[in-house]
């Protein structure tokens, strides 16, 4: 396997800047009033950065939703493998939640705004949360 060079792993930290940038601007403003332009602005990169790791702005808002979910279903796995009673996983998730709660909340107000691939994919999250516990 080649080793990642030093530009690889520089794509993959602006990739990732820019999911973070996205995610705190989408939770701020609201997803449907944030423009690709608000998250080059953010971290001081140029607007055509941002289509070069996310062609449309539909793949960086689900980009955004795919790390949301990697990280809350990250907690959700600690809490169901360290904790046996169903009230402690509850309390563990809606405290994961809460450290989401203002995107959470931008992503289910902002719902019916959003292109079906999304919605789907929010969707199939909210299944997955559900059928975990």
């Amino acid at each position: 396997m080649e080793a990642i060079t030093q530009r690889q792993s520089q794509k993959e930290q602006t990739r990732k800047s820019l999911i973070r940038a996205a995610s705190a601007l989408f939770s701020r403003k609201g997803i449907h009033a944030t423009a690709t332009a608000d998250v080059a602005r953010q971290l001081k990169l140029s607007h055509g950065t941002v289509f070069v790791h996310f062609p449309k702005r539909e793949d960086l808002i689900l980009a955004v939703i795919d790390d949301f979910g990697v990280r809350l279903a990250a907690e959700l796995a600690r809490a169901i493998k360290s904790e046996s009673e169903i009230e402690k996983i509850l309390r563990a998730h809606i405290r994961t939640l809460s450290e989401f709660e203002d995107f959470y909340f931008r992503i289910l107000s902002e719902l019916h705004f959003l292109p079906g691939p999304i919605r789907s994919t929010v969707f199939m999250l909210n299944s997955a949360v559900s059928w975990k516990l």
